[in-house]
């Protein structure tokens, strides 16, 4: 778990922790549906949404889209893991998925 200084961070915000967790979960399905729309191996996808909570431990679903850090999270996997694609495919897919393909049942309301 987090520390407590980090925790009381999110909860000025604003944020509770279930709409956390269900973010969470929204941006790791965002991150999977784009990695098998451009064909990435697991291991790229894996290491995406590895970023994305890493990058969510230190900063607020509040300030930061998680659409925009999804597909931030997979460009950059994919840089990392040496399948690299064009920042452009990655955000083009981010936006295929969350229009008509994301199976995710959790689709949560954005703070954005």
């Amino acid at each position: 778990m987090l520390p407590p200084v980090i925790l009381c961070q999110f909860r000025k915000d604003g944020i509770d922790e279930a709409t956390e967790t269900t973010l969470g979960i929204y941006g790791c399905d965002l991150i999977q549906e784009s990695g098998i729309l451009l064909r990435l191996p697991q291991a790229v996808v894996a290491t995406g949404q590895v970023l994305f909570h890493r990058f969510y431990c230190k900063k607020s679903f509040a300030r930061f889209n998680v659409k925009k850090v999804a597909a931030s999270s997979v460009w950059l996997a994919s840089k990392l893991e040496e399948n690299p694609r064009k920042a452009s495919q990655a955000t083009n897919r981010n936006g295929d998925t969350d229009n008509a393909t994301c199976k995710s049942t959790r689709k949560p309301k954005l703070l954005h």
